[in-house]
């Protein structure tokens, strides 16, 4: 009789376990499906995200924020020389003013955002350093104020002009970098990335790579 109740009461007791096991096991199922759908949920909205900046900064593309007018001035002198002698009737004397345009910019093309950066509605873009993608003269602006030359010179041919103006809108444009020009077009960018994105509800922290931060800006 004994017996018998001893083994009814472990049945009841592996029955017990049983169901309590089968009970937990289906709990923890549904809570590790729960948590798996939750982190897929999330892994969706990272990239629905990522694929909405992306979108929206390849609409832009090549995005020129600085657009300045300069003036240039250009003073040639020039003459023969022979034995370390300039000879006479041989020297050249060529000045002139012009003004020119240069378009500075970033390409967007080359934007990138990590993923890991974004959380909710939050993202960091980065973006390559902004670089002068134009800088051309306005040859209606052209005015040579004196062209002289001795009677045996060689005078200042249409080719020799022009490679006066090139080479001064080439120390032009040094002269504009060393004054900060590339530093307003990268703010500009800043500026300009961070209201587009902000009217999708992206708000967007703006990073330029090889050492200018825009995050000193906020």
């Amino acid at each position: 009789m004994a017996d018998a109740f001893g083994a009814i009461m472990a049945m009841l007791l592996f029955v017990t376990l049983l169901a309590g096991g089968g009970i937990y096991y289906i709990v923890h199922l549904k809570r590790r499906q729960s948590d798996l759908e939750e982190t897929l949920e999330s892994q969706q909205d990272v990239s629905k995200i990522h694929t909405i900046i992306s979108s929206k900064i390849r609409d832009i593309a090549q995005l020129a924020t600085v657009r300045e007018d300069f003036t240039a001035e250009i003073i040639y002198e020039d003459a023969k020389e022979k034995f370390g002698f300039k000879l006479p009737f041989t020297g050249v004397k060529f000045h002139m003013t012009y003004s020119g345009v240069i378009v500075c910019g970033c390409d967007l093309t080359r934007a990138r955002v990590p993923e890991q950066s974004i959380n909710g509605n939050n993202a960091t873009i980065l973006l390559p350093q902004c670089t002068v993608l134009h800088i051309y003269p306005k040859p209606d602006s052209y005015n040579i104020i004196s062209n002289e030359s001795g009677v045996f010179a060689d005078k200042i041919t249409l080719e020799h002009q022009n490679a006066l103006v090139n080479d001064r809108l080439e120390r032009e444009k040094n002269r504009l970098i060393g004054e900060g020009i590339l530093q307003r077009a990268n703010e500009n960018v800043c500026r300009i990335l961070k209201a587009q994105m902000q009217a999708i509800g992206i708000n967007p922290n703006v990073v330029f790579l090889n050492g200018y931060d825009t995050r000193l800006l906020t």
